[in-house]
C-alpha cells in the first residue's frame, strides 16, 4: 500500500522474471542430466541417435523464450493492478472483487488443466517405458552376440561356395561354431523386434505367372 505504479510494476515483473529464469535453469539442468539416459534407452535403429546432444543455439532460444514469457505474464497482472482504484477496491468485499476478474479465474483454471494433462501424459509415458523394459521377449538375450555381415555382390571368387550364398553362410557358421566358447551360431535376415518387413518373390520351375501380383 502506498507504492507508486512504477514500483508495483517493477516488483511484479521481478517476481515473474525470477520464476521464469528459475524454471528455465531447472529445465536446462534436467535436460543435460537426462540426455545420456535418453540416448541409452532409445532404440539404436533411430538414425544418428548416438550423436544426439544439447544444441547451444536451441538452448539459448529456450532461455530467451523463458525470459519473454516472464516479462509478458508479469506485465499483464502488473498493468491490471496498477490501473485499479485502490480506494474503491478497499471498500468492496472479496466476492465482489473476484467477480470483477473473470479472465483471471479462467486463466488459472486453464493453466491448472493443461498442467494436469501434461503431468498425466508424462507419468503414463514413464510407466509405459518401465513396463516395456520388464516384458519378457520370449528369448534370452544374455551371453549373446549379434553381428551384421556384409559381403560383396561381385562374383570375384573362384570358390563355388563363395559364389553360392547358402554355401557362404554355411562355411561362416561352421567357422564361428568352431571358435572356443561358442555354443551355437545362426543366421537371419533381421533380428527379432527390429520392425523390418521382408517381401521376396520366387519362381517355380514349369509354372509361368502372367502378372507380377500372381507370383508367390
Amino acid at each position: 500500500m502506498g507504492a507508486t505504479r512504477r514500483r508495483i510494476i517493477a516488483q511484479l515483473l521481478t517476481e515473474s522474471l525470477l520464476l521464469a529464469v528459475a524454471g528455465g535453469a531447472l529445465g536446462s539442468l534436467l535436460a543435460f542430466s537426462f540426455m545420456g539416459v535418453l540416448v541409452a534407452w532409445s532404440p539404436r535403429e533411430i538414425p544418428r541417435i548416438s550423436s544426439a546432444h544439447i544444441d547451444l543455439p536451441v538452448l539459448m532460444f529456450t532461455g530467451l523464450v523463458s525470459v519473454l514469457a516472464g516479462i509478458l505474464f508479469g506485465l499483464a497482472p502488473a498493468w491490471q493492478i496498477s490501473q485499479g482504484d485502490l480506494n474503491a477496491s478497499l471498500k468492496q468485499t472479496g466476492r465482489s472483487l473476484e467477480a470483477r476478474r473473470p479472465l483471471t479465474q479462467v486463466m488459472v483454471v486453464a493453466e491448472l488443466a493443461m498442467s494436469l494433462v501434461l503431468l498425466t501424459a508424462a507419468g503414463l509415458l514413464g510407466k509405459s517405458l518401465l513396463l516395456l523394459d520388464q516384458v519378457d521377449p520370449g528369448f534370452r538375450t544374455d551371453h549373446l552376440l549379434t553381428v551384421e555381415v556384409y559381403r560383396s555382390m561381385a562374383d570375384e571368387s573362384e570358390d563355388a561356395n563363395w559364389r553360392n550364398w547358402t554355401g557362404f553362410y554355411e562355411q561362416l557358421l561352421a567357422r564361428i561354431e568352431a571358435l572356443p566358447g561358442v555354443e551355437s551360431a545362426g543366421a537371419t535376415l533381421a533380428l527379432p523386434i527390429e520392425g523390418r518387413v521382408w517381401n521376396t518373390s520366387f519362381r517355380i520351375d514349369g509354372r509361368a505367372f502372367g502378372r507380377l501380383s500372381e507370383q508367390p
